[in-house]
């Protein structure tokens, strides 16, 4: 007859606890895929926003309000082009495309600042009239909520057209307003 001491059945109880609290064995049956988690959006990457303005040249003898599409990104610290195409109705038809290199900066978690300068264009024409300038711009943005549902960008624009009749106006100055939809996730 084998006599069994009680100390030997309790580390047989112990070294099967250990075995089954294991790392690897308390995985067992667990998906090999983790689920997705959700990351807080970051306010980076490109948006569009649909901007409202009112431009005017230095004498004075123009203004017009303006509607545009702007397309710019918005993650900080990184070189991005900014794209506008405004247009609004005067005596004619007039189309103002900037193209320019801009710099957000964040100044916060949700807001931004984005100094830019580039080409500028305008095209106006109407009553058989057509009429095609080029120019140069520079302005800054303002963003506040870039990454929410909404955001609000508040925009300055100021153009130097190239041609001599637009060059004696001086400079053609925009302030606008935008806002863009959907959140950045």
């Amino acid at each position: 007859m084998v006599r069994r001491s009680p100390e030997l059945g309790s580390l047989k109880w112990l070294a099967a606890m250990l075995l089954v609290m294991s790392p690897e064995t308390a995985r067992a049956g667990l998906p090999l895929v983790e689920p997705r988690r959700p990351v807080e959006s970051s306010g980076h990457g490109p948006r569009a926003y649909v901007e409202l303005g009112r431009a005017s040249f230095e004498d004075g003898e123009f203004k017009g309000n303006q509607m545009g599409l702007r397309f710019v990104s918005m993650t900080p610290n990184q070189p991005s082009l900014d794209f506008e195409l405004a247009a609004w109705l005067a005596p004619g038809a007039i189309i103002t495309p900037d193209l320019d290199l801009a710099y957000p900066i964040a100044l916060g978690p949700d807001v931004r600042i984005a100094p830019r300068v580039g080409l500028s264009g305008l095209l106006a024409g109407g009553g058989g009239f057509l009429y095609l300038a080029a120019g140069m711009n520079a302005g800054v943005g303002f963003i506040a909520n870039p990454k929410g549902p909404v955001s609000l960008r508040l925009d300055y624009t100021a153009r130097r057209f190239m041609d001599r009749e637009l060059s004696d106006e001086g400079l053609m100055h925009v302030l606008s307003v935008g806002f863009a939809f959907g959140s950045r996730e």
